[in-house]
């Protein structure tokens, strides 16, 4: 499972954008990620698709409350409003190719759970 959360969404967690709207792309954005070692992000979902290719390493996703073990030439794919979040396992950091599609809305293009738990509860 996803570590408990504790004020952060992610820890650990980078990504390299080489391909968006900055680069002439007009649908989609394209970057590698990584997790390092004990890096996770918590349950979040987005108005748009995601899929993922893993290069190295692994990380447990959960995708709608079933998780799956990402690695080398594993495919993930979570489509608009999915919830999911990663945990990095093992002692190699994990690495993925990931596209995004259509682009990030301006605002609003991240719903954290956490947030809405938060604000569900009063605090």
């Amino acid at each position: 499972a996803i570590p408990p959360q504790d004020g952060a969404l992610a820890r650990g967690l980078t990504v390299y954008r080489f391909m968006e709207r900055q680069f002439g792309a007009q649908s989609f954005i394209m970057m590698r990620g990584e997790m390092a070692v004990g890096a996770f992000r918590t349950r979040h979902d987005h108005p748009l698709e995601e899929f993922y290719l893993g290069l190295s390493g692994a990380a447990d996703m959960e995708i709608e409350d079933q998780t799956f073990r990402l690695g080398p030439g594993v495919v993930a794919w979570t489509g608009a409003g999915t919830s999911h979040a990663f945990r990095q396992v093992g002692n190699e950091p994990f690495r993925w190719l990931e596209t995004q599609t259509p682009q990030f809305p301006s605002k609003y293009g991240t719903r954290n759970y956490v947030e809405w738990e938060k604000l569900r509860a009063g605090r």
